[in-house]
């Protein structure tokens, strides 16, 4: 890459949006340019020691630039150069130690974060913390911010250095620093402000902050570091992989990723009894309340000072989870199963601290509430035992004949069963089986009846036509009986079925009488006939038919 590209690469990635606090001395868009500058001229020089962090993690990078070291906390507070350089010079040695396990998102945010200490480190008035100072540092970063586009990088040298003593390192690079924060102030104080020495310092310092920040990252990922080295202790590395745990879980949201982590904390741990604690904060404010429980329990097992409060999170968290079993357990389908969770969780609530009085409060209002439940569901299951007893009693009718009897109990039993309601869905099913079940058998009995009634017509119409007029109207008459059973209110169909056959039947009965009055008319209309000699019915052949020619009375 030449120069004239870097420096067109660099401008068109301050004229993009830039996210973020200003966590430092130098502003956003600088510290962007700074890192994304270092990691341009670190990948093209040396790409063995660039590979895992170039490419593939270049936006973490450049977000932990952004952040600040501020945002470390503890570990990597400074007050003076000094302390900043003693900083550096830890993160050297800790960064070098985690590449073991090897280089990912998080690993490239540090070197972001670190990034944005050295800058500060080789600019005037960065680490200043006085008043005066900061009011000058603000308009430094400011005016840098609004020409850091213009800016050249021009490396002095090709290869970058191992910093081995970075306190010695940065004194070489600040030498300078008390001349150049005099010209500055001057120029403040007068009308010239940027347009002074720092037109000409700010390129000079934005170049220097990268050659610093790439001879530090090449010290962090170089195989090829001087011997001797001071380890870093494993409290300093536990914290590290805690962070890196947080950083996965809240920045990238990847569990995966953060589980792996997990696994090098365990094997680093010394027994740090906060770290679990914050491991299991991090789960559980993540989402992943289970994992955070476990945590939090493996805490307990270290002696620490701070034991009480990792009982007072598993007691809560217990509580909280027994109150959303209690809400759970307002509906029906989950009732048994929340319940008994909710039980369990005041149980370990109480476990955790025996003296609160809010889960004990709690264990004993499930405990009554799981009783009365139990009652009535109880008094569902004797339920529907007598609507099944009744259910035997109509069908025990129904094949004596009695469909009458059998309806009036299928309906009994079926009044009895609709009293169970939706607390217990078992229970209810039950009941609407047999319900169903009474429904077919009452639609059985009918369609029975309804057969029986259009078989007694079908009878009577055919003894009405042999002229068996009494007979014809028995077995009219019994329609209406036979249909009586059926329900006027169990179905539109059946109920107009029924009033059909009834004044069907009624109607064959005036039909009967009309038939039957008209035959015998039609018998006293017929021509009375003399008895015949020997008691005859006088119906024989007529005159002259059957006796001898010409006989009779009168012949001649």
């Amino acid at each position: 890459m030449t120069r004239k590209t870097l420096t067109l690469a660099l401008m068109a990635l301050v004229l993009l949006g830039f996210a973020g606090e200003e966590a430092a001395a130098w502003g956003p868009r600088a510290q962007r340019a700074i890192a994304t500058t270092s990691l341009q001229l670190l990948r093209r020089n040396f790409p063995q020691e660039s590979e895992s962090t170039a490419s593939k993690y270049e936006a973490d990078v450049v977000r932990g630039a952004l952040d600040g070291y501020q945002w470390i906390g503890g570990d990597l507070a400074v007050s003076n150069p000094v302390d900043a350089s003693r900083a550096v010079e830890a993160q050297i040695r800790l960064l070098r130690s985690i590449r073991q396990f090897g280089i990912g998102s998080y690993f490239s945010y540090r070197l972001g974060v670190l990034s944005s200490l050295v800058s500060d480190l080789v600019l005037p008035y960065a680490l200043d913390t006085s008043a005066p100072a900061r009011s000058i540092s603000d308009q430094i970063r400011a005016d840098i911010d609004a020409h850091v586009a213009e800016y050249r990088v021009k490396p002095d040298r090709k290869k970058p250095v191992y910093v081995r003593d970075p306190l010695s390192y940065f004194a070489r690079k600040r030498q300078f620093f008390s001349d150049a924060r005099t010209i500055i102030a001057a120029d403040y104080e007068s009308a010239k402000g940027y347009n002074g020495y720092l037109e000409q310092a700010g390129p000079a310092a934005f170049t220097n902050a990268v050659e610093s920040v790439v001879d530090v990252w090449f010290s962090v990922l170089t195989d090829k570091a001087p011997g001797g080295e001071q380890k870093p202790s494993p409290q300093a590395q536990t914290w590290y992989l805690v962070n890196e745990i947080e950083y996965l879980l809240v920045s990238k949201q990847n569990r995966y990723e953060a589980d792996k982590t997990y696994e090098y904390f365990k094997r680093v741990n010394p027994g740090i009894m906060e770290t679990y604690e914050r491991v299991g904060d991090l789960y559980y404010q993540s989402g992943h309340t289970d994992r955070g429980v476990e945590e939090w329990q493996k805490a307990l097992e270290l002696p620490s000072p701070i034991r009480t409060r990792v009982l007072e999170k598993l007691t809560n968290h217990y509580l909280r989870t027994g109150e959303e079993f209690l809400v759970d357990a307002e509906d029906p389908e989950q009732a048994e199963q929340a319940l008994s969770q909710a039980l369990h969780a005041f149980e370990q609530a109480l476990k955790y601290d025996r003296d609160n009085q809010e889960a004990a409060d709690k264990l004993t209002e499930t405990r009554q509430t799981i009783k009365m439940r139990e009652e009535r569901r109880q008094f569902a299951i004797n339920i529907i035992a007598s609507g099944e007893k009744i259910m035997q009693d109509a069908e025990a009718a129904a094949k004596a004949g009695n469909a009458e009897q059998a309806i009036a109990l299928y309906q009994r039993a079926e009044s009895v069963l609709e009293t169970v309601d939706e607390e217990f869905p078992a229970q209810q099913k039950a009941a609407r089986d047999n319900t169903n079940t009474i429904t077919n058998q009452i639609r059985d009995l009918i369609n029975t009846l309804l057969r029986e009634a259009d078989s007694a017509i079908a009878n009577g119409d055919q003894a009405l036509e042999q002229r068996k007029f009494d007979m014809a109207a028995d077995y009219y008459n019994q329609v209406k009986r036979i249909v009586g059973p059926i329900p006027t209110d169990e179905s539109a169909t059946y109920g107009q079925r029924k009033q059909e056959l009834i004044e069907k039947a009624e109607a064959k009965l005036a039909e009967v009488e009309t038939e039957r009055k008209r035959f015998e008319e039609m018998q006293r209309q017929q021509p009375q006939q003399p008895e015949a000699p020997g008691g005859g019915t006088g119906f024989g052949p007529p005159q002259g038919f059957g006796g001898p020619m010409g006989g009779g009375e009168g012949g001649g």
